[in-house]
């Protein structure tokens, strides 16, 4: 078994590079405890896109091996990732979070704790789960264009703000958001169904969660072969302040200017240039076309069972 450890330096308010010394100290511990014989590699990524770089090198020299990936940092990263080893049974990735919203997690590990994220994995056999093919690229939780993308384009103007959690962030960005308000007009087709109009957002995923634990799509499940969809249709500045806290929880399914689906291939476009936000990394395109992938990534979950 190969065990390739894949560090964001940016992750943990620039703390990346000290973890390496932290997996480092673990994996030393583990051997000499529990006579581990693995051959255990760190990478520290250089640029975005990297982590896949790294993960397809891996995957080439050690074809022959299974090879379990420790990702340390966030959605973006294990998004990196995700493309690397989707449809490829042989390699598994295990998620430490450490990034701004660790989303996607929040489906797969039940720790913080670096140790007890390795520990929990040597005992765990992997699992497949869906991806979400957008772009060239394999989103492990979620696509956002209009409203909530733009949240997470303004996220950069806190994301260095010392002494507040990610979800604070993402908050902060929300407000920032409301005040300088757009107009979407998009046509959605959603498998054979189609929507026309303008649109507040539009969210389409392979999980519940965004912006540091906001309950998107609360009937989302990472292994049921679906994306959820949630289509907010134009809001006022009031309706914004008015219903935002029950999108935070999760609550609002029910409201008149929401619709909820479910398919397998969500198309979005736009006559202008909209931002998208893939995993938290935000793209300024048309448009794009979103498909599920079905139980073509191997995850090794550390769950409380």
């Amino acid at each position: 078994m190969i065990r390739l450890v894949i560090i964001n330096p940016y992750s943990g308010k620039g703390r990346g590079l000290k973890y390496a010394k932290t997996v480092n100290k673990v994996f030393t511990n583990l051997k000499r405890e529990n006579n581990l014989e693995d051959n255990v590699f760190i990478e520290v990524t250089e640029y975005v896109g990297h982590a896949t770089e790294i993960t397809l090198e891996y995957g080439i020299k050690h074809k022959e091996e299974n090879i379990a990936i420790y990702v340390i940092g966030g959605d973006g990263t294990v998004s990196e990732v995700a493309t690397a080893i989707n449809g490829r049974e042989n390699m598994s990735m295990i998620v430490i979070p450490r990034g701004t919203g660790n989303d996607f997690a929040r489906a797969v590990n039940s720790y913080r704790s670096i140790r007890k994220i390795i520990k929990a994995s040597l005992n765990n056999r992997p699992e497949m789960v869906d991806g979400v093919v957008v772009k060239n690229k394999v989103a492990a939780n979620m696509i956002n264009t209009g409203f909530d993308a733009a949240i997470c384009n303004n996220m950069n103007r806190f994301r260095k703000v010392p002494f507040i959690s990610g979800s604070m962030k993402y908050k902060l960005a929300i407000l920032y958001t409301i005040f300088s308000p757009q107009t979407y007009k998009l046509k959605i087709r959603i498998d054979d169904k189609v929507f026309k109009g303008k649109y507040t957002l539009v969210a389409i995923g392979n999980n519940k969660y965004c912006g540091g634990g906001i309950n998107m799509l609360p009937s989302a499940n990472i292994d049921d072969g679906f994306l959820d969809i949630c289509i907010i249709k134009n809001t006022t500045l009031i309706q914004k302040f008015k219903y935002l806290p029950k999108l935070t929880k999760g609550k609002h399914t029910n409201l008149k200017i929401v619709d909820i689906e479910k398919g397998k291939k969500v198309t979005v476009s736009s006559s202008k240039k909209i931002p998208i936000c893939i995993d938290g990394e935000v793209i300024i395109s048309k448009g794009f076309i979103a498909k599920i992938s079905e139980n073509t990534l191997s995850v090794i979950k550390t769950l409380d069972k």
